[in-house]
């Protein structure tokens, strides 16, 4: 099990933080850092701008404070949690949880089973897997997803577009906040008939 941690002083460049033990423990109080890890049950933690993270492994803790971060991770059961403006997460694995607190965010998910939670205004949101939870319930939030969504919950603004089968060709089902009974911080899903409802 390896230990890694730095504090960088103003202005600092310092080399990446890199491990490929599993249970590797991280954490870097610095801007710009760049941390990697290839193991099981890596902890992460970060707080500074445009942090850089990626992650290989499953069961994977991550904790990034401060805006424009990176955080790429592929691995089953994940648990990512994002605290600052202008952040761009990528997650490959299932099971994984996602949290992210700032404005514009911007999320890609492409592993079933996941729970993603997104508080911050303009954020948008990509899924490409299936039996996921969107909460996205920030000002003018927007979520687009090709994979099948068991429920979404959109703030003031928000719009989703998933995606469905009609039995002949895929098309969108779309929910927009003020629209045809659509309701910021309401919980919907997708009823056999592809109309979003109260769940």
């Amino acid at each position: 099990m390896g230990n890694i941690s730095r504090v960088q002083t103003a202005g600092e460049i310092s080399p990446p933080l890199a491990s490929a033990e599993d249970n590797a423990r991280f954490s870097c109080a610095g801007d710009n850092v760049k941390i990697t890890s290839a193991g099981y049950a890596a902890q992460i933690a970060s707080a500074g701008y445009s942090a850089r993270i990626g992650s290989v492994g499953y069961n994977a803790h991550i904790g990034s404070s401060g805006d424009r971060g990176r955080i790429a991770v592929a691995g089953n059961s994940a648990r990512i949690s994002s605290v600052g403006d202008g952040t761009r997460i990528a997650s490959t694995g299932m099971r994984v949880r996602i949290s992210s607190l700032g404005d514009r965010n911007r999320i890609a998910c492409g592993g079933d089973l996941t729970q993603l939670a997104c508080f911050g205004a303009e954020s948008k949101i990509a899924n490409c897997a299936d039996n996921i939870h969107i909460i996205a319930s920030g000002e003018n939030a927007v979520v687009a997803s090709t994979g099948v969504v068991d429920s979404i919950i959109l703030g003031p603004g928000g719009c989703a577009a998933l995606a469905y089968h009609d039995g002949e060709r895929m098309r969108f089902a779309l929910a927009v906040e003020g629209e045809n009974n659509i309701r910021a911080g309401v919980k919907y899903r997708l009823n056999e008939d592809h109309q979003f409802v109260e769940c």
